[in-house]
């Protein structure tokens, strides 16, 4: 018994020690396996859109392959293009640096492109870690061989064959005019049986066809052949070295050309093309934002042309061949995919399957790439890998941005992504947490994919360019010019739905806008105290100085685009009938400040600038808008242009209720900063000098280093982040688009449409605002605030047209005038949550701001001196259907010249002569009725008379009585 007992134990020690033995050698095979490389395999189509089984983009499709490996590997049902025309798309894929951060929106080499040259390209870094790099076909559109050990086949046919006339490369002699007249490239598709004459490509090298089995092996065939052999190759090869190889099919690109057995698969008759809505187009804005002739919207005009207006006939025609096309590069890709299964390295090989964009297929009129729409954007996105979910399908949005960081974590590669400091930031996430199996990895990257669209050049702006952002359920499409379109794809996947202008998506328009910002412009979240949309609301009153009337897109302009203005506008109310309290930038200004005709206290003239007199401004018995809000908690700035005295003790911002200034004191100011020299500004007298002093932050000079305009937004954004959690008041004074006449390059570039100079740097300047509003707009969205916020835009009066180049548009006059272009301005009023979208057509006044803030504020107003403006809050929400004003008047008293508007009429007194107008009929008022209408006439100058005896003198002398003023501003 004890001797069965002694053996029974020696057993269970041997299998202890047995069990021990073989978990600690699986432990060191395991470990073994983890240090070991995975190969990958990067394969690349060209012009690939969705028609794959597996993605559904078209029901004939026959892709057995891609459907293949999607099945043993995970498939992106969501995959964007982040911009989709070939160059920028490719660049931006192989550095992880999105194109908005780089600058790359042409057709710049990658190692030529101003950011781009500083960043390591994908395959270099696979390099450096030690990977052996192997490729042949199209990967990056301008090949760079020094990034890999060993290429494949000739560059120079990667499009081919061609037809060929034993001179030039031709169209396929199949395709009808004019849609050949396009070219060899894109204007060509056709069998290779129906051509006598075939080249390889551009250096002319014949291509054999006698018959489908009697002929050369097409390009992307070769690179298939190639990429067999070089797996049977490394298989033989007794190395560990991992490999990265990559094979970049041209396929579907034009031209389409494939075997007559892959046309044959669809034949014209019996094809079906996608969904079609005739007005498709209507409710879109690439049109209005690109050429009409660009290629997309051409292309398709003259396809349809080329059969005879037949739009079935024409796009089954071109159908036909890019699924035949599709057919033959899923062919291929199943050969490369097999010979990695049949050898050693499937267990330790990653694939990848991707294109650099879609096409679209006549939806919305357009056959082409590069458009803001699914099919041009999305992608098949398609990984396979040893350790990844077989079979899953990943709704999550994501973007060949992606790809880098994704391999850079699988594979676990070493290295910065950048040569130097000059080189772009990596813009994507990885994708490993959601393909791999461990529950525990979450996606770190945004809710959506964004894509660039629309403006290829290379000297094209971020802010220029079309968006166009995808998430599960949306796409939000924001073009340069403001406009935007949102679908919804669980109820519209054919994206025929503009549901941008219905008032009951604004909410989810914003919400996708702000996801959109956040990538595009990433900043560090402020933590804000949230209060309530009516407590003690922030006021943000951005003026301009200057501006014509019809110079902002709200009031129709078409030659400078605003489309920030214009989300003033759009998202609040636009007053038709706007106007300031006079016609010149001082005495305006002081009306707005305090919310009184100016006239009731003296400031009636420009003033000169006289640091050394303190009555030559602003009376100090007079209260301003900051000295009633500091007094309920607000905190204030004035940024930019003050011109309302340059005393220091009397007049200095911070001396009437501001708690900030970032500005000058004066009437106007030069733009660049080396033109400003002189440091104190109260050491000067005289309005020439005070345009080239520093900038002053509270009584402190600052020598700046931007243009000015830049300068003061951001000074703007800073002041908004900084007082996020408390009531501000923020007066964003803006110098431009006064004189001098002067704009940076960068805006100078994009108004080369406009031929005279004085006109283009006008609208340069004006350019240059709206993209300040453009950040602050952003911000206030970005810190959640904006429905804390009303926010206002004016001109301080209207444009001197023969001065700055401005543009009243259909008003008389401008600038100093007591017509309506000397005084009827652009202004705008927004505050979200609060006041609805609206046009508003009464009379209202720059007099009004300071009446609705103090109205909203609970803020004190001086008892004695009743303002004379109104809140205009209830008039705008429609709780008031009267008007604001029974009159708006205007007295210049040197030039003995008035105005006053009562309803429609309007009375103009120039000394002795009086005139009367219709405005609702004679906006630019040629049509005097006076001597039609003496007794409106007489009505409404004993309503003028009436209001100018309660008005005093001027009590300083202005700019106009000095010696100077004779010369300034005039052109030479």
């Amino acid at each position: 018994m004890n001797y069965i007992f002694q053996s029974y134990k020696r057993s269970c020690i041997w299998q202890v020690l047995f069990i021990v033995l073989v978990a600690n050698l699986s432990m060191v095979l395991h470990a073994e396996e983890k240090t070991s490389k995975p190969n990958v395999v990067f394969i690349m189509c060209d012009d690939l859109n969705d028609f794959q089984g597996v993605f559904g983009g078209h029901p004939q499709a026959k892709t057995p392959h891609i459907d293949g490996m999607a099945a043993k590997g995970v498939r992106f049902m969501n995959a964007q293009s982040n911009v989709p025309v070939c160059q920028p798309s490719r660049n931006s894929l192989f550095t992880g640096v999105y194109p908005h951060v780089s600058g790359d929106f042409g057709w710049t080499k990658r190692t030529k492109q101003a950011v781009l040259k500083n960043n390591k390209a994908l395959i270099g870094l696979f390099k450096e870690n030690g990977y052996y790099t192997l490729g042949s076909g199209k990967l990056l559109h301008s090949n760079e061989r020094g990034l890999w050990n060993e290429w494949g086949m000739n560059d120079k046919h990667n499009y081919g064959p061609f037809p060929f006339d034993g001179e030039k490369l031709m169209p396929h002699p199949d395709v009808p005019a004019p849609f050949n007249s396009i070219g060899a490239i894109d204007g060509s598709y056709g069998r290779l049986s129906t051509c006598s004459k075939w080249t390889y490509g551009w250096d002319k090298k014949p291509f054999r066809y006698n018959s489908e089995d009697d002929r050369d092996l097409m390009q992307d065939e070769l690179h298939t052949k190639w990429a067999t052999k070089k797996i049977k190759e490394l298989e033989a090869k007794d190395t560990d070295q991992p490999f990265f190889m990559g094979v970049g099919y041209v396929n579907p690109h034009t031209p389409l050309y494939a075997p007559d057995r892959f046309f044959d698969l669809f034949p014209i008759e019996s094809l079906v093309l996608n969904d079609y809505f005739e007005t498709d187009a209507a409710d879109t804005y690439l049109k209005d934002n690109i050429d009409p002739n660009s290629k997309g919207y051409k292309y398709y005009r003259m396809l349809l042309e080329s059969y005879d207006g037949d739009r079935e006939v024409a796009l089954k025609h071109f159908l036909q061949a890019y699924l035949a096309c599709v057919a033959f590069v899923d062919e291929q890709i199943g050969e490369v995919l097999n010979a990695i299964e049949e050898s050693k390295f499937n267990d330790n090989t990653i694939v990848v399957l991707t294109s650099d964009h879609g096409w679209q297929m006549g939806e919305k009129d357009y056959l082409f790439k590069n458009s803001p729409w699914e099919k041009s954007t999305r992608i098949p996105l398609v990984i396979k890998a040893p350790d990844a979910q077989q079979g899953a399908q990943i709704e999550q949005p994501v973007s060949l941005v992606d790809i880098y960081p994704t391999l850079v974590d699988y594979c676990e590669l070493k290295g910065e992504t950048k040569l130097n400091s000059n080189g772009g930031e990596l813009g994507g996430y990885s994708m490993v947490p959601l393909f791999d199996t461990d529950e525990n990895t979450k996606w770190q990257g945004p809710n959506g994919a964004l894509s660039i669209v629309g403006n290829v050049g290379g000297k094209t702006k971020a802010n220029e360019q079309h968006y166009s952002y995808r998430t599960k359920d949306w796409r939000y499409i924001r073009y340069a010019d403001g406009k935007e379109e949102l679908y919804y794809h669980v109820n519209d996947p054919n994206e025929w739905n503009n549901l941008a202008d219905l008032p009951k998506y604004k909410t989810t328009k914003k919400g996708l806008y702000k996801e959109m910002s956040a990538i595009i412009n990433p900043r560090p979240k402020i933590e804000v105290k949230h209060r309530s949309a009516t407590d003690k609301p922030n006021l943000i009153v951005v003026m301009t100085d200057d501006l014509g009337y019809a110079d902002v897109g709200f009031n129709g302009c078409k030659d400078i685009p605003t489309p920030n203005i214009d989300r003033i506008a759009n998202e609040g109310v636009s007053f038709t009938n706007a106007y300031t309290s006079y016609s010149v930038c001082g005495p305006s200004r002081a009306g707005f400040m305090t919310g009184r005709y100016q006239q009731r206290f003296g400031f009636e003239r420009n003033p000169q600038y006289r640091p050394n007199d303190p009555n030559m401004g602003l009376p100090n018995d007079e209260m301003t808008i900051a000295e009633s809000l500091v007094q309920v908690g607000y905190k204030s700035t004035v940024i930019g242009k003050w011109h309302l005295g340059a005393n220091k003790e009397a007049h200095h911002p911070l001396n009437r209720g501001f708690t900030e200034f970032y500005g000058h004191l004066g009437g106007g100011h030069r733009f660049f900063p080396e033109e400003l020299t002189i440091e104190d500004s109260y050491a000067i007298n005289g309005e020439t000098d005070s345009y080239r002093t520093w900038i002053m932050r509270d009584h402190e000079p600052v020598k700046t280093d931007k243009y000015l305009t830049d300068e003061f937004s951001d000074e703007a954004i800073s002041f908004v982040e900084r007082n996020a959690d408390e009531p501000f008041f923020m007066f964003l004074s803006y110098n431009a688009p006064h004189l001098p006449l002067q704009a940076t390059d960068e805006c100078l570039q994009r108004f080369n449409h406009i031929k005279d100079p004085e006109r283009k740097t006008y609208a340069a300047m004006v350019s240059a605002v709206d993209d300040g509003v453009g950040r602050l707009l952003d911000t206030l969205e970005d810190l959640d605030i904006d429905e804390n916020t009303v926010i206002c835009f004016l001109s301080d009066n209207g444009g001197p047209e023969r001065k700055n180049a401005s543009d009243n548009g259909p008003l008389r006059e401008g600038k100093s005038s007591n017509y309506e272009g000397g005084f009827r301005v652009p202004f705008a009023l927004k505050w979200e949550g609060q006041v609805a979208p609206t046009v508003y057509d009464f009379p209202i006044s720059s007099l009004d701001i300071f009446a609705t803030i103090a109205d909203l504020s609970n803020s004190p107003v001086n008892a004695d001196k009743p303002l004379d403006g109104v809140n205009l809050i209830p008039y705008v929400q429609g709780k008031n259907k009267k008007a604001p004003h029974q009159s708006i008047y205007l007295r210049k008293f040197d030039q003995k010249r008035y105005a006053v508007r009562n309803g429609d009429y309007k009375l103009v007194v120039n000394g002795e002569v009086k005139e009367l107008y219709n405005l609702s009929k004679d906006i630019g008022e040629k049509n005097n009725l006076a001597s039609k209408m003496p007794e409106k006439v007489k009505s409404l100058d004993a309503i003028l008379m009436e209001w100018a005896d309660e008005l005093i003198d001027p009590n300083f002398l202005g700019l106009m009585h000095t010696e100077q003023w004779k010369y300034k501003g005039k052109k030479k």
